[in-house]
């Protein structure tokens, strides 16, 4: 693990919030946690982008998955991009339309409560690590794009990469022919 990984803890239970902290800041994460979604809603612009994000289903009326399509906004506007950081929805319920929600949200993983300390920390290391890799490969991604933008006679605007081809929406024919051997 490396020593920068943050997690934000969202949890509407004061007592489940003081324990994850405890458990996390022991295993070397920084930790940020909050009883209150509106509290993070509002403090997300000015605070640094945590690495995870473990976020409960119930959080006092308030529906957890509302809460991390809304960081997740948030995120890409302030970014232009999709962010990197992880999100793990925490639950006592297995409700099949949870499941449905969290998989159509996209979130990175989901933890039963009650789950041990040990699955918690082995659940943010797993996101931390998903983290720096979707980071690595954002860097990859523009320093890509960079050295394309670079390139003579290319339109960034009329550019988008399909793993490693590229396609060029308007001129297609002229850069077909850049690539054809002569």
């Amino acid at each position: 693990m490396v020593m920068s990984d943050s997690v934000l803890v969202l949890d509407d239970d004061v007592e489940i919030v003081h324990e994850m902290r405890h458990v996390l800041q022991r295993d070397g994460f920084e930790v940020e946690a909050f009883v209150d979604p509106a509290t993070v809603l509002a403090r997300l612009d000015a605070m640094c982008v945590p690495d995870v994000l473990l976020v409960d289903r119930q959080l006092g009326g308030v529906d957890g998955l509302d809460v991390i399509s809304e960081i997740r906004e948030r995120l890409l506007h302030r970014h232009r991009r999709r962010p990197s950081s992880c999100f793990i929805l925490m639950s006592g319920d297995l409700d099949p339309a949870l499941l449905s929600g969290t998989l159509a949200l996209r979130v990175d993983d989901f933890l039963l409560k009650p789950f041990s300390s040990q699955v918690l920390v082995a659940a943010c290391k797993r996101a931390a690590a998903l983290q720096r890799l979707r980071r690595r490969a954002d860097d990859a991604d523009a320093d890509w794009l960079d050295a394309v933008a670079r390139s003579p006679g290319l339109d960034m605007a009329t550019l988008e990469r399909e793993g490693s081809s590229l396609f060029i929406h308007e001129n297609r024919e002229d850069f077909v022919n850049l690539l054809s051997p002569v």
